[in-house]
């Protein structure tokens, strides 16, 4: 019993490493991916009338992001310092259509 909650906790840490550091976070991970959809709304405006499912590709990352962010708060974080200062924009909102 001590050892799966060791190896659980363990689990958990690596996580909780994951969603602070790797490629800047779970909070920088979510602005640009709202970054992103930021962009092509102003510089293709087209390509995504043409192609009305990427902004719901866009959009099912950042449930996915955001998700996760809420499920396993992190300590530590690239990113966490800005998103504990700055929580009304950043990560910024999301630019598309409402939810």
């Amino acid at each position: 019993m001590l050892t799966k909650f060791l190896t659980a906790a363990s689990t958990l840490a690596k996580v909780r490493r994951i969603l602070g550091f790797t490629g800047g976070g779970v909070h920088k991970r979510i602005d640009e991916n709202r970054e992103l959809l930021e962009l092509l709304q102003k510089e293709a405006p087209q390509f995504l009338a043409k192609h009305f499912w990427v902004e719901g590709w866009l959009r099912s990352n950042d449930e996915f992001f955001a998700a996760l962010e809420q499920a396993v708060p992190i300590e530590e974080g690239q990113f966490l310092g800005q998103a504990l200062r700055r929580p009304d924009s950043f990560p910024r909102p999301w630019p598309g259509a409402v939810r």
